[in-house]
């Protein structure tokens, strides 16, 4: 395969490596819209529940409860906790995929990296080919002016 060839398919590559590399930015943006979105929830659902107990404390503060009634309190503040719990859940599957996303862009970028050196190197190599058949043909000229210039010798 020529040289330009291998060449044009690396200048691809590099351009294929900014696409992914792109592309997984805006993943990552969108992870980390979607951790900031489930962080706000939690805070919003932790401080609602904290004012949501205390309200049923308050209610009944004071009262002599019967199993029925302490059962019921029980039953809604575990139902809290248990929301706040799924919440938080959440919140830890958005970082990780916030630090999937981190991992996956990463990879990208290391490959356009690599890609471009890789473009650099046979960019170097193409521009010593053509130096050296540069040469070859000033080389080749010269000799034929050279033979042009040469006296010739007669033959006797």
């Amino acid at each position: 395969m020529r040289l330009n060839r291998l060449l044009t398919l690396k200048v691809s590559r590099v351009e294929q490596s900014k696409r992914n590399a792109s592309l997984h930015t805006s993943r990552l943006h969108m992870a980390q819209a979607t951790l900031a979105q489930s962080r706000q929830q939690h805070r919003q659902y932790q401080q609602w529940r904290r004012d949501e107990q205390y309200r049923l404390f308050e209610r009944y503060k004071g009262q002599v409860l019967d199993g029925r009634q302490l059962e019921q309190w029980k039953h809604a503040n575990a139902a809290l906790r248990e929301k706040e719990a799924r919440l938080a859940r959440t919140v830890i599957e958005h970082a990780q995929a916030v630090t999937a996303a981190q991992e996956a862009l990463f990879a990208c970028e290391q490959q356009l990296k690599s890609d471009q050196l890789q473009v650099e190197k046979f960019t170097r190599l193409n521009l010593l080919l053509i130096a050296k058949k540069h040469k070859v043909f000033e080389y080749r000229e010269e000799e034929e002016l050279d033979e042009f210039r040469r006296p010739e010798v007669p033959s006797e």
